[in-house]
């Protein structure tokens, strides 16, 4: 089985979220036996850059049990199955990450040369649907993972892709590992390209894949290139991608700091102007804007950015706890990163300590 690594392949195979009178963005179906696993998967990815809010079609399931460990099946009407299992028998409410299930009967499941060609066979075929031919790819990565990232690197080089196979094609560089800094390289060019021809789009479906994209670009992007998703953070596109670039900046600093300034000035710049904009007291609300006030904090911390000071006096300015409480937990998370790699947190340590006192003022009325 082959690991969906994130919620954005888990949305495109199941297809987009359901709604129901009171559902509050989470995904469910009609059978009330899979309703704590649905509620497992959207916790799992609670920090997703990518939250879906568009309906679309229903999945079926069934939850079986073996041994005393249950297992559930997810199965899209195109149908692709997707399996969760408990993780063990003490915990009932643990499950683990979703894995793309295969359809193949036991004979097939070797990687003998019928079962190889079978599969490249259905990868070439441009008559199947995406979403058949990415399961296909996932397999072959299993069976041989450089020469699946191999044929997907060279296949998003050109330009002339279906839509929906470009779509299949982001989900696949997100899956597949890529084991040269030079393949790497020019996944990021490529995913950068996508994303960048997407933004204007106004196909809510592109949504989840420009996002992808740039999630994928941060986990293998050069740090010398982060200033190449500066212009992410920029506003004014159909898809709004500033949240999904900032979170993604934060993964990329958050062990270790720039030690270049000069590489991230651009980044920096955006980033301060985004929060500081969205602190300010007339335009504050929970939601989006919280988001990228809170966001754009935390990426100036990771980036060593002397502005963060003033940024938390911004934020302390609102009165409002659950702000300083959000701000204090994902500061010592960095906090705590660092400290296990050496690095040091002084920085951190004082913007924490800031925003205690200020917490502990509020508790007990004094100015």
């Amino acid at each position: 089985m082959s690991k969906l690594r994130n919620k954005q392949q888990l949305e495109f195979a199941l297809g987009k979220e359901v709604r129901s009178g009171n559902s509050s963005g989470k995904y469910h179906v009609d059978q009330d036996p899979l309703a704590g696993l649905i509620a497992f998967a959207n916790a799992q990815f609670i920090h997703s850059i990518y939250d879906s809010s568009e309906p679309a079609r229903r999945v079926a399931g069934v939850v079986k049990t073996s041994a005393g460990r249950r297992t559930c099946l997810l199965r899209d009407e195109l149908g692709i199955s997707y399996e969760f299992a408990e993780a063990d028998n003490r915990n009932p409410l643990k499950w683990t990450d979703p894995q793309l299930s295969t359809t193949e009967s036991s004979h097939e499941k070797g990687v003998g040369p019928k079962w190889y060609d079978s599969l490249l066979d259905r990868i070439q075929d441009t008559q199947l649907p995406a979403a058949t031919r990415l399961e296909a790819i996932l397999k072959w990565a299993r069976a041989d993972m450089i020469a699946a990232a191999g044929f997907v690197l060279n296949e998003l080089s050109k330009t002339t892709a279906s839509p929906d196979w470009r779509n299949a094609l982001v989900f696949a560089a997100d899956a597949v590992n890529f084991d040269s800094q030079a393949s790497r390289a020019k996944v990021c060019t490529e995913l950068l390209r996508i994303a960048r021809s997407m933004r204007d789009t106004q196909v809510q479906d592109d949504r989840p894949v420009v996002l992808c994209a740039i999630h994928r670009v941060g986990s293998i992007i050069p740090r010398s290139r982060v200033e190449e998703l500066d212009e992410f953070l920029a506003p004014g596109s159909a898809i709004d991608t500033r949240l999904a670039t900032l979170q993604t900046i934060v993964r990329i600093f958050e062990a270790v700091p720039p030690d270049n300034a000069n590489l991230i000035t651009g980044i920096s710049d955006r980033a301060a102007t985004l929060a500081e904009k969205r602190w300010d007291v007339d335009v504050f609300a929970a939601g989006e804007i919280s988001a990228l006030a809170i966001e754009g904090t935390i990426t100036i911390a990771v980036l060593g950015d002397e502005r963060l000071d003033q940024l938390l006096t911004d934020a302390e300015s609102l009165g409002k706890p659950w702000v300083i409480r959000k701000l204090i937990r994902r500061l010592d998370e960095i906090r705590k990163i660092r400290v296990d790699r050496k690095i040091e947190v002084l920085a951190l340590d004082e913007a924490i300590a800031k925003l205690k006192h200020k917490g502990q003022r509020d508790a007990s009325g004094a100015e």
